[in-house]
């Protein structure tokens, strides 16, 4: 698979066990620290302390780490700006999400200036930042969870007073602000020329592909089939967008547009999946869409995503996300494994407008992503 379900789901019970396994060795380690300590005050080994205090760090580590895979945080995660929840990835913070960056490293803000991405993990910790700022009843685990990635630090600092010239120009009031961050591979000069605004496209909160035809998980595409990746179920996406909390939140990666499986206690529990579109002009539209599915269908789902029965997978829930025409969110969808280094993809529904959208063809017009 290309995106495996790399962490544990909440509700598993290995999760459980291995965190208590997990205490147990914290507790041990910090034990014998104390006792270290305490005999190094009246003289010991510098070399034992060093020793000591690397392996309760590695405990306190596991010990998040386990926290985390369990319920999805720790309170070991919520330093502030520059404390260790901000340092190069060390098993403790959340690891910068950049790996997109190898074939798309331009952010384009539109419209448009274009910025080059020379560090992502600065642009990602200043993005939290003015998060805070803007949001300052969040704290640090908030602003990881809201800025997961480098387009979204983009559009954080965008949250703020960025145009401070105009703002304070006499003459002029101030009334609605509108912006788009796209992540892309770049384009020519010719196409700046020609059409300087042709990234504006994209529906609600999915994450348009790129010029360069990539998917949201950053593989290159058959141009005659684009993709858009929406980063969160529409449940879930509302509150976040509104800066509401969603208490519990698991994602199977670190960040929503990396991930295929999602769970939010009483918003419902997701499965990545695709809903091809074809179009009037020839070329078709996939939605990288969440299907709502039973909680245990997603433990199944994730047990067996990257093992060999995964090509047997078929899924039955709701869609998680509206597309046009609209009116879908919520239609009953039926998903299956068609190629075992994707996806599943949505093959039927009994929902009368989700069938047409599967099997007609729509006006290129109505999908914007294309």
């Amino acid at each position: 698979m290309i995106d495996d379900a790399s962490r544990s789901v909440p509700g598993d019970p290995g999760a459980l066990e291995r965190y208590r396994a997990r205490a147990r060795e914290l507790t041990e380690a910090l034990a014998e620290h104390v006792a270290l300590v305490d005999r190094g005050s009246v003289g010991g080994s510098a070399d034992g302390w060093a020793a000591s205090a690397g392996a309760l760090r590695a405990a306190v580590d596991a010990f998040s780490q386990a926290e985390r895979a369990l319920r999805g945080s720790s309170p070991l995660d919520t330093a502030g700006p520059g404390g260790p929840a901000d340092e190069e990835d060390d098993g403790v913070a959340w690891p910068v999400p950049d790996a997109s960056l190898e074939e798309a490293p331009v952010v384009t803000v539109l419209g448009r200036w274009d910025y080059v991405v020379t560090d992502a993990a600065a642009l990602v910790q200043h993005g939290r930042a003015a998060h805070l700022a803007v949001h300052p009843r969040d704290d640090h685990e908030d602003a990881v969870l809201r800025v997961p990635s480098v387009t979204a630090a983009v559009d954080a600092v965008l949250r703020g007073p960025v145009l401070e010239a105009l703002e304070e120009a006499p003459g002029l009031e101030p009334v609605a602000s509108a912006s788009q961050v796209v992540q892309h591979a770049g384009s020519s000069d010719e196409e700046l020329e020609t059409d300087p605004f042709g990234l504006t496209r994209g529906p609600g909160p999915a994450t348009a592909a790129p010029l360069g035809d990539l998917c949201g998980c950053g593989h290159v595409r058959d141009p005659q089939d684009r993709h858009v990746r929406f980063s969160l179920p529409d449940a879930v996406f509302e509150k976040v967008s509104a800066g509401e909390e969603v208490p519990d939140l698991w994602m199977s990666h670190d960040d929503p547009d990396s991930s295929v499986m999602l769970a939010a206690p009483g918003l419902g529990s997701f499965v990545r999946v695709l809903l091809r579109v074809r179009l009037d002009d020839g070329t078709s539209l996939t939605y990288g869409t969440w299907l709502r599915v039973p909680h245990d269908e997603l433990l199944r789902a994730h047990e067996v995503w990257s093992a060999p029965e995964y090509v047997d997978l078929v899924l039955e829930g709701e869609l998680g996300n509206d597309v046009a025409p609209g009116g879908v969110l919520g239609a009953h969808a039926r998903a299956v494994v068609t190629d075992p280094d994707a996806t599943p993809s949505i093959d039927s529904s009994n929902d009368g407008v989700l069938s047409r959208v599967l099997t007609e063809v729509w006006g290129a017009h109505l999908h914007p992503g294309a």
